[in-house]
């Protein structure tokens, strides 16, 4: 879920990067590519917790997420509306950074699954693993 909230962000910040140059109207306050690097930053890293199996650090990253969301959001509407295009851009900002605040939750408060458990032969769940 993060990463289809990193991926969006992505992709609203270039649209708005490219609106900038071709003309004088954004689409949301302030697309820069340094919002754009921290995003893809999110990502790399989630992916390499994630895949490297580090809780806790996914975790730091996950509540890293909630927070720049969540900024995301207040930035959304205690900004002056006359920065935005028009109200759509606006809620669809604040729709699109809740669903990452959303999945930065579910990242923070994720439990890991034991699939991978193989229980040891000598210990009693040996016999009740259904073998």
């Amino acid at each position: 879920m993060q990463l289809l909230w990193v991926i969006g962000s992505i992709f609203l910040n270039l649209n708005g990067l490219d609106m900038v140059e071709s003309s004088d109207i954004l689409p949301s306050p302030l697309p820069t590519m340094g919002a754009i690097y921290i995003l893809l930053a999110f990502g790399i890293l989630q992916l390499v917790f994630y895949g490297l199996k580090m809780k806790v650090f996914f975790r730091l990253v996950s509540l890293a997420v909630v927070v720049y969301a969540g900024l995301n959001i207040y930035k959304a509407f205690l900004t002056d509306p006359e920065i935005w295009e028009n109200a759509s851009w606006q809620w669809s900002d604040a729709i699109l950074n809740l669903f990452g605040l959303i999945a930065g939750l579910t990242g923070v408060f994720s439990r890991t699954s034991n699939k991978g458990y193989q229980p040891d032969p000598i210990s009693p769940d040996f016999n009740d693993s259904n073998r």
